[in-house]
């Protein structure tokens, strides 16, 4: 996604950055794209990038693209799963389980404690 000299870094970003529509669903509410999807669009976005980087036998621009890839993905998948967790309502409400607290108990769950 490019515009004159303007590379966009990352379709995510792209699409806050172009203002495109954000879809809804049926009650009028944001509708949350399925994760496959958000992950094939990166896939597909690196995948033309590295093919042209291959057909110009730029072996650096190729090992760029691999590891901006790996990260990326590896970014993305943590934010999904961020808005996997805040998705999810709680059967039962308790008092004082504000956000903050929701992700104080993801970070302790991360580091094993």
């Amino acid at each position: 996604m490019g515009n004159g000299n303007f590379v966009c870094p990352g379709k995510i970003l792209c699409l806050i950055i172009t203002g495109l529509p954000v879809p809804l669903s049926n009650s009028g509410l944001l509708a949350m794209r399925p994760r496959d999807k958000i992950l094939t669009n990166l896939e597909v976005l690196y995948r033309e990038s590295f093919d042209r980087a291959k057909e110009q036998a730029d072996e650096r621009r190729m090992a760029d693209l691999d590891n901006a890839y790996m990260r990326d993905q590896l970014m993305l998948e943590i934010l999904l799963d961020i808005r996997d967790l805040f998705a999810v309502a709680p059967a039962a409400p308790t008092k004082g389980t504000s956000a903050i607290e929701k992700l104080e108990a993801l970070r302790r769950l991360a580091r094993g404690g």
